[in-house]
């Protein structure tokens, strides 16, 4: 582990899905000089740090609320840093077309009541052949599946959506959070094409769960492919 992995993870405060993404823009760039990359959704701003510190990147982040309005937010933005506050990321976008080199968005989709807006104006944004790194939660790992099917609701970090919430504090909870199938589905018809899924925290029990019913979990797998190829329509025709 170099240095600069060790001031990466310092930066995101060792949340693996925010070093994730920011190793993987790293990676992608080399060599790398006033690369131009946009986070949607930055928090407390630890990804555009750990940009600015990985070197050769002009970062730039948006956040929900007005600067004076930022209750979420813990700590100053980082030096050096541009942060667009008031951005609703269920609406267009303040840039123009291809202004990006790279967008960066780590577990905010889930918050977002518009995801084909969020996902379009992601690539309306992005230059061609720029990179989307994107996290969110994963809702077909082993323990999601059994919360839903003993209680009908996904096994996830952060509260749902219920009728006490106001509209004030909505941004704050998961209105819905997005399966594979449905994402990749909407960046296949945004243009991008997936370069790889990985995931960027297994826990032990997950582990040791995954390996015992892993048998199962490919027959079955294996049988709803079969139906979904059955079903397609013919493209010959």
């Amino acid at each position: 582990m170099n240095k600069n992995t060790d001031k990466i993870k310092e930066a995101n405060q060792s949340a693996p899905w925010r070093t994730a993404a920011v190793q993987a823009i790293v990676d992608h760039f080399q060599p790398r000089q006033s690369i131009d990359v946009l986070e949607l959704g930055c928090g407390d701003g630890h990804v555009l740090e750990a940009l600015l510190l990985a070197g050769g990147f002009k970062p730039r982040g948006t956040t929900f609320r007005q600067k004076e309005d930022d209750y979420i937010r813990r700590r100053p933005y980082p030096s050096g840093v541009v942060v667009d506050h008031g951005i609703d990321l269920n609406e267009r976008l303040p840039f123009e077309d291809d202004s990006f080199q790279a967008v960066v968005s780590t577990e905010v989709i889930e918050h977002v009541e518009g995801h084909r807006n969020f996902v379009t104006e992601a690539g309306r944004v992005l230059e061609p052949n720029g990179i989307f790194v994107l996290t969110t939660p994963n809702l077909s790992r082993l323990l999601s599946r059994f919360s839903f099917f003993l209680s009908g609701t996904h096994k996830i970090k952060h509260r749902l959506l219920t009728a006490s919430v106001s509209l004030d504090a909505m941004e704050e909870y998961h209105h819905r959070c997005v399966d594979l199938p449905h994402l990749h589905w909407l960046l296949w018809i945004n243009g991008f094409r997936v370069i790889n899924t990985r995931p960027t925290e297994v826990k032990l029990v997950s582990a040791i769960t995954a390996s015992l019913l892993k048998p199962f979990c490919k027959i079955a797998t294996r049988r709803a492919i079969d139906q979904h190829q059955h079903l397609a329509p013919d493209d010959s025709e």
